[in-house]
């Protein structure tokens, strides 16, 4: 199975339409994800050479793409009224009743780690 193959398996098992422009030499896939960016996936038919592109991303949507997002660091902050989760990372602060850090953040969306 090419490179190519595996990335349109996938894309079907998540249900994302992709729309292929192959050529004699490349085999193209290209998609948009949830945010409406909109990628491309290029393959040599022999299989020698392969590169993905995206369009219209900023520079922390690249890195978020490509290395992920990171962590957000969570502390748990007790006060005389309520119980509160601080988290470190992105700087917001939200009332909890439970003695378990949420496992994202519910302000950056990164995931959590204590």
């Amino acid at each position: 199975m090419s490179a190519t193959d595996e990335l349109r398996r996938l894309l079907d098992e998540r249900g994302v339409e992709w729309g292929a422009s192959d050529t004699y030499r490349l085999l193209v896939t290209s998609w948009k994800d949830a945010n409406g960016h909109s990628w491309a996936f290029m393959e040599h038919r022999d299989g020698s050479f392969s590169k993905l592109t995206a369009y219209h991303l900023t520079p922390e949507q690249v890195v978020e793409a490509t290395l992920g997002r990171g962590t957000c660091r969570v502390a748990r902050r007790e006060t005389d009224e309520h119980a509160h989760w601080d988290y470190l990372t992105c700087g917001h602060i939200s009332a909890t009743h439970s003695p378990a850090p949420p496992n994202f953040c519910p302000n950056c969306g990164r995931k959590v780690r204590a």
